[in-house]
């Protein structure tokens, strides 16, 4: 037996079994298993079946329209910040709002960076003159 013929009937079996297993529902393409398994790091995969994880307990709970807490946002974010195809991935909310949540927290963060707890407070006379040097010249 040469190297082509055991190729050949190794793909033969492997189409009958994906074939067999074709029905079932939730079924996924044998290609796009394997374009993931080849292309994707290991660590990559595991963030996103966090991530739908996550999302399916969201839409388990008992409401019609399941609110998000700030720990669900938070699990969000830190998923698309490690996941490439965050896009894809995060389906309960839109991308726009996950970018809105990760802006807002840009700016919660910078506003506590720029109200340095070591900074001198300056004294009411320093704090009288440059308000009425800012009265007197505009410019």
């Amino acid at each position: 037996m040469n190297t082509s013929s055991i190729v050949a009937k190794i793909r033969a079996v492997a189409r009958r079994l994906w074939s067999s297993f074709a029905p079932l529902p939730g079924w996924v393409e044998p290609l796009q298993v394997a374009a993931d398994l080849g292309c994707r790091s290991r660590r990559e995969l595991v963030v996103e079946n966090a991530i739908l994880r996550h999302q399916v307990n969201v839409l388990r709970r008992n409401a019609d329209r399941p609110r998000l807490g700030l720990v669900d946002r938070i699990r969000l974010l830190l998923g698309a910040s490690l996941l490439s195809t965050w896009r894809k991935t995060i389906v309960v909310v839109q991308p726009e709002t996950i970018l809105k949540w990760h802006r807002g927290g840009f700016r919660l963060f910078w506003r506590h960076r720029s109200k340095s707890w070591n900074r001198p407070r300056l004294n009411a006379d320093t704090v009288n003159l440059i308000r009425d040097m800012a009265k007197r010249d505009r410019l």
